[in-house]
């Protein structure tokens, strides 16, 4: 993703030196999780592991459960009145077929 912060955006004490992280170092970094959470909502299972490589707080995110639960039910075609127990199975299925 190209680094959308503009120098206007940046706080005067947020002046970036040569050992910031990266991460630290875009707007993109300070998106709440719950604005992450709508964008990555529209990811595939591919898509969604590859973010989730981008920095930290999107790594965390993207291993949200409601996110894996909802493709396993889009992907599976499974009936929503079906329950499916809780846990990072879902991630770990779609780990284990991609």
């Amino acid at each position: 993703m190209p680094n959308m912060e503009c120098e206007e955006d940046r706080p005067d004490d947020a002046y970036l030196t040569s050992d910031t992280p990266l991460e630290v170092s875009s707007n993109w970094y300070y998106l709440p999780d719950s604005i992450l959470l709508h964008i990555f909502q529209y990811l595939s299972a591919r898509e969604l592991l590859d973010v989730g490589l981008t920095c930290r707080s999107w790594s965390r995110v993207s291993y949200d459960e409601y996110l894996w639960k909802d493709l396993v039910y889009h992907n599976f075609k499974i009936d929503r009145s079906v329950k499916i127990a809780p846990g990072m199975y879902y991630l770990t299925h779609f780990k284990t077929i991609l």
